[in-house]
């Protein structure tokens, strides 16, 4: 079964992000935008693609900042240019319970 249509519908362009003004920004894929405002950036997700990740570490806003959340995304919605080792190395050191998830199959990308 494909995306459903919610999920591969536009994000309208962003204004404003948790960081500030949006100064640059991006579409990576189908419901992910990445956004960068004069002090920082990340990933802002449609709110069909942020069911995807898991609801402990879930953010209701959908924005994922680059440098520690973007793992998040990076392994649960897969996209272009995410390094899987990096990945696999922030989410074992900054989210261990949610690493040990995956390890034990708990969840799935």
């Amino acid at each position: 079964m494909g995306p459903d249509r919610e999920e591969l519908a536009p994000l309208p362009p962003q204004e404003v992000s948790p960081w500030g003004v949006v100064t640059f920004q991006e579409e990576v894929m189908p419901g992910v935008i990445f956004v960068e405002t004069g002090s920082h950036g990340g990933y802002h997700l449609s709110p069909a693609v942020n069911e995807r990740i898991p609801a402990p570490v879930r953010r209701a806003n959908g924005y994922y900042e680059q440098d520690i959340e973007a793992a998040l995304c990076a392994y649960f919605v897969p996209f272009p240019g995410a390094n899987p080792t990096d990945v696999q190395v922030v989410l074992e050191t900054q989210f261990p319970e949610i690493y040990a998830g995956i390890m034990r199959g708990d969840f799935k990308n």
